[in-house]
């Protein structure tokens, strides 16, 4: 009897489970259709503008991979202490230049005194390292810094906006503090770059309340979106989900230091990359610098590579 009714119970909940299932692909929308999306083409994406043949985030690095000829520059922002839009990577200026303290404790203007070339290195040993104890000893090595003094300074989003008004972009809002929010949308409906931009930040709340003041931009997933979009499609459910996204910039493994940072688990495949065009979605993958995982990225079909050496891919492409 006890049997029966334990069996009658877990019928009742499998067809429960099916039937939500069921109503969840019924009701499933894709993304909306935006300029990002509809864009059918593969984009060579330099990431922070290209920190590896160029000082990072930097007007310099933005101009030597548009020259190059990349498709969209990557970069990232932080809000001043007088409320403009700084372009560094950092929540600090330790790593890229010759100053210290926090990007938020300075104006605009007192960070465009440093150099923002200060620590970077053809040399990929010596380029922008977090273990400043490297440089003690090199003094102005020219060889190995190569435009330090060279005026190279952090640049504001506006004059980025303003050297590159048609240019495709994606930019990361580094802090997580939604005061950024305001000021980053009025500048871009200022210049006009709406239909130009994807953006991106790892916090959902500052997300969130970006595509609610600027629902006109596109927008990246942020970190809980994609892992559930991906863990989805690991179980072929990926079909039951409505982005309020239009693109998955994403690594294409997952890491562990454990088996000596090896990949242990594939994110980019070629199950995910259906599941992402079913809805309308574009896959960006970062960061690839060599070339066979290049090429590997360009079998299974994503839509864009993001890279710090975009030399090195447009070269595998022929371009």
């Amino acid at each position: 009897m006890i049997k029966r009714l334990l069996k009658r119970i877990l019928v009742v909940f499998i067809l429960l489970v099916v039937l939500w299932i069921a109503t969840q692909y019924w009701f499933a929308e894709p993304a909306r259709l935006l300029p990002a999306n509809k864009h059918t083409g593969f984009d060579v994406i330099a990431h922070r503008g290209g920190r590896g043949i160029a000082p990072e985030n930097t007007l310099h690095a933005f101009e030597t991979s548009d020259k190059l000829g990349v498709d969209v520059l990557e970069m990232d922002i932080h809000l001043t202490k007088d409320d403009q839009l700084a372009v560094i990577h950092d929540a600090t200026l330790d790593r890229t230049t010759n100053g210290n303290g926090e990007v938020k404790d300075y104006s605009l203007r007192e960070l465009q005194k440093y150099d923002a070339a200060y620590h970077y290195s053809p040399d990929p040993a010596y380029n922008n390292s977090r273990d400043s104890s490297i440089y003690s000893d090199l003094a102005d090595n020219e060889e190995l810094f190569p435009l330090r003094g060279k005026g190279i300074r952090i640049p504001g989003l506006q004059d980025v906006f303003r050297r590159f008004p048609q240019k495709r972009m994606v930019i990361e809002i580094k802090p997580n503090r939604i005061d950024i929010v305001e000021p980053f949308c009025r500048m871009i409906k200022d210049f006009q770059k709406e239909d130009h931009l994807i953006i991106g930040s790892f916090h959902e709340e500052v997300l969130v309340h970006f595509r609610m003041v600027c629902p006109g931009v596109a927008t990246s997933a942020f970190s809980k979106e994609a892992t559930r979009f991906v863990l989805f499609d690991k179980v072929f459910l990926a079909g039951m989900i409505s982005p309020d996204y239009i693109a998955l910039q994403i690594p294409p493994d997952i890491k562990t230091k454990l088996v000596g940072n090896r990949p242990i688990v594939s994110v980019v495949t070629r199950s995910l990359m259906k599941a992402a065009r079913g809805k309308e979605l574009i896959v960006q993958v970062w960061t690839v610098n060599e070339t066979d995982q290049m090429k590997e990225m360009i079998d299974i079909g994503v839509n864009g590579i993001m890279t710090d050496y975009p030399d090195r891919l447009l070269n595998l492409l022929g371009r």
